[in-house]
C-alpha cells in the first residue's frame, strides 16, 4: 500500500459518494474486527459517515489520520486474481492515537466490470 494525502483520500471517498460505490468495511481494533457492507453517506472535513444497516451511520474521524491507498494488481500473486475479481481499489485508514486500530474501505466490483476483468 502506499501512502497518500487527506487531500487524495476526501477525493477518493467524494468520489464513491458520488458514484453510489458499494463498498466493503473491516474495522478493527484491539484484536476485534466488525465487517459490514456500505456506501459513503457523507463526506466532510475530517469526517466520513458511512452507511450501516438501512438506518444507521458509522462516523469516521479522519483528524490527524494517515492514509493508504493500493488496487489490486498490487496484491501478493496468491491473492491477486480473486482480489481483481472482487474490488477496484483499497483505503486504509489508520490513526497514531488508536495503536492497531484501522479501518479498510474496499470499493466492491460492480457485476458489470466484473465481465471486463
Amino acid at each position: 500500500m502506499n501512502t497518500i494525502s487527506s487531500e487524495e483520500a476526501r477525493l477518493l471517498m467524494s468520489k464513491w459518494k458520488n458514484e453510489s460505490s458499494p463498498l466493503h468495511v473491516l474495522f478493527t481494533e484491539g484484536g476485534e474486527v466488525v465487517e459490514f457492507p456500505s456506501c459513503v453517506l457523507d463526506v466532510q472535513h475530517g469526517l466520513l459517515i458511512l452507511a450501516r444497516y438501512s438506518c444507521a451511520g458509522f462516523w469516521l474521524l479522519l483528524r490527524d489520520a494517515v492514509f493508504k491507498y493500493a488496487e489490486p494488481r498490487e496484491a501478493p500473486e496468491g491473492i491477486r486474481a480473486a482480489s481483481e475479481r472482487k474490488f477496484e481499489r483499497c483505503l486504509e485508514v489508520t490513526w497514531s492515537w488508536l495503536t492497531g486500530g484501522k479501518c479498510l474501505l474496499y470499493e466492491l466490483r460492480r457485476a458489470d466490470r466484473t465481465e471486463e476483468a
